[in-house]
């Protein structure tokens, strides 16, 4: 994640539409410092309108008209084609964010914008009981956007609004004389945040849609292990299961092989979900170096980009750059010395590689339901010899307590007192 000076450029373009109900563009403004200047400026026409808003109470029905329907609104990170601000009509990016602080307008929090440095300026919100606040960024498009607000709320630090975001979310123009714009500011370069032909910044949905499925096999290629497509794009192993499977016969019976007791265990780059505060570093850290033991040949710019990408979607609260770029320079100059521990194992294997999870379980399921009546089968077995064997004089009353004892830990105590129950005839009589 780079971090550089920024200066703006003369085709960077911020449309204002008439208000939130009325998304057609009524002119557009040059530039941040522009708009900054429009929020500071006495004589707009919204004037009157943000005047009277802001005497209202906030849940009150003529605020939320005076705001929906009497102030003009824009839009920060994108300029829109076809004259009207909505998302099928998104055109280009204009080199920032917006972020909105809800409820907070103290003067502690205003000396934190100013001290930020990736802060390019900030004002008071229209209901003058919060901020809106502006950063400097390159590399936004359309599908990386909310992964790229979601990263830099982490960068700035701040009580951001997380819901506030949407590719064509409105910002209703707000009047502070004494809003603050910044010439330079460190822009954030999310550009890493790209991830074509390795991870995809598309919904679940389309991402679904587009997965290429791979040859079973994994290829040599140059003395360096490599997942391929089938297309041939060449792309990274997220397990070795296809290499210590290699020299393996397997024997389909109705399309399933069955390892059973014999299960294969491979090694596997898992990045679980909504990983919380105290296990941030070290599940990353983890990942990073599964990731470079199953691709020794993967560059250091490629290992950043993908654990970029998980401390994105899968940290609640990602990291920084600084512990980032450590936590990734820590792996990729030590991944000689690591050992994998992420071990897994698999006991089926079909020969249809394209199953679907449920069509695999539907196979592989009666497998285990027999195996398991199989199992309960022995232990009445065990039970019925335990009572057949059994010498009242000897022995005395049989009780569930003492068959429970011979049966050396591998009987279960409802399994021994649910047959006592349902075979009341076979125990024996020590009366």
């Amino acid at each position: 994640m780079k971090h550089n000076h920024f200066k703006n450029t003369t085709n960077t373009i911020i449309n204002i539409c008439k208000a939130v109900t009325s998304r057609n563009i009524i002119y557009s403004v040059k530039d941040l410092k522009e708009f900054i200047d429009l929020v500071k400026s006495d004589d707009k026409p919204e004037n009157t309108a943000i005047k009277n808003l802001r005497v209202l109470k906030t849940k009150s029905p003529e605020l939320k008209k005076i705001k929906l329907t009497q102030i003009s609104c824009a839009i920060l990170h994108f300029n829109y084609a076809n004259n009207k601000m909505i998302s099928k009509n998104t055109k280009n990016p204009t080199g920032y964010l917006f972020f909105d602080i809800d409820n907070n307008a103290s003067d502690i929090l205003k000396q934190q914008l100013d001290k930020n440095k990736y802060i390019a300026a900030y004002w008071k919100s229209v209901s003058n009981t919060g901020f809106g606040l502006a950063v400097r960024v390159s590399g936004i498009t359309p599908s990386n956007y909310l992964d790229a607000c979601k990263y830099i709320r982490g960068i700035l630090n701040l009580p951001i609004d997380e819901k506030a975001h949407s590719v064509d979310r409105l910002t209703v123009l707000s009047y502070d004389p004494d809003a603050v714009y910044k010439a330079t500011s460190t822009i954030i370069d999310i550009y890493s945040l790209n991830f074509e032909n390795v991870i995809s910044n598309e919904s679940s949905k389309n991402r679904k849609q587009s997965i290429q499925p791979l040859f079973r096999n994994t290829i040599n290629k140059d003395k360096s292990l490599l997942g391929i497509h089938c297309d041939g794009k060449i792309t990274i192993r997220y397990n070795n299961l296809d290499e210590v499977t290699e020299d393996m016969e397997f024997h389909y019976n109705n399309g399933i092989h069955d390892c059973g007791k014999n299960k294969v265990e491979y090694t596997i780059a898992y990045m679980p979900k909504n990983v919380k505060k105290g296990n941030r570093e070290r599940t990353l850290g983890l990942y990073a170096k599964n990731l470079l033991y199953l691709n020794p040949d993967m560059t250091k710019e490629l290992l950043h980009k993908i654990i970029s990408n998980a401390n994105i979607r899968n940290l609640l609260e990602p990291l920084g750059y600084n512990e980032l770029q450590t936590i990734v320079s820590k792996a990729y100059h030590n991944q000689d010395k690591f050992k994998p521990i992420c071990k897994k194992t698999k006991r089926f294997f079909f020969e249809n590689v394209t199953l679907t999870p449920i069509e695999k379980t539907l196979k592989f399921l009666p497998i285990l339901n027999e195996e398991k009546r199989q199992k309960t089968q022995e232990k009445k077995n065990m039970i019925s010899e335990i009572f057949c064997s059994w010498d009242c004089h000897k022995d005395g009353k049989i009780t569930p307590k003492k068959v429970l004892e011979l049966g050396d830990g591998i009987l279960k105590k409802t399994m021994v007192y649910n047959y006592f129950k349902s075979n009341i005839n076979d125990i024996p009589n020590c009366n």
